[in-house]
């Protein structure tokens, strides 16, 4: 029984540390695509776009992340 407890909590803090290296890896690659959609000055694709937009949305304690995000607002109010 502690054997299973013990490996349940191995697992748990295994699946924490694999959440942590995905979300800060979509979070590198929106912040990367941004940029790419800033500098192109157009949205090509926009369920891409707002998956992008989320994501920088919910994005704490960087201002580059917050500056991005209202700069692709400001282009997405543009084409609207």
């Amino acid at each position: 029984m502690i054997i299973i407890v013990i490996l349940l909590i191995m697992m748990l803090g295994l699946f924490g540390i694999i959440g942590v290296i995905i979300i800060q890896r979509n979070q590198s690659m929106a912040k990367k695509k941004a940029k790419l959609i800033l500098k192109a000055g157009k949205i090509e694709n926009l369920k891409e776009f707002k998956q992008i937009s989320k994501i920088l949305a919910t994005m704490r304690n960087d201002l580059e992340d917050e500056d991005l995000w209202r700069r692709l607002q400001k282009l997405y109010r543009t084409i609207e």
